[in-house]
């Protein structure tokens, strides 16, 4: 996977999750992870301000929604 956790405040800065296995083990202890291109992302905070609601954000916990931002253009 090589997901590298960026320094942008909507991502994790307490380090990197590098497999699977973490991904989806922080996942299963409540994380709200998505993965963009090549990053994971926390989107706990930014799912309240998101146009759409929390619930759209959270559909996509655990998936990529690279197709879906570039699909749309954003």
């Amino acid at each position: 996977m090589g997901c590298n956790a960026s320094e942008r405040k909507d991502e994790p800065a307490k380090g990197s999750i590098t497999t699977y296995k973490q991904f989806f083990e922080a996942i299963s202890k409540g994380a709200k992870l998505v993965v963009l291109e090549n990053s994971v992302i926390d989107v706990s905070k930014f799912a309240s301000m998101h146009p759409g609601g929390a619930e759209v954000i959270n559909k996509y916990v655990g998936k990529s929604l690279s197709i879906h931002i570039f699909r749309h253009g954003n």
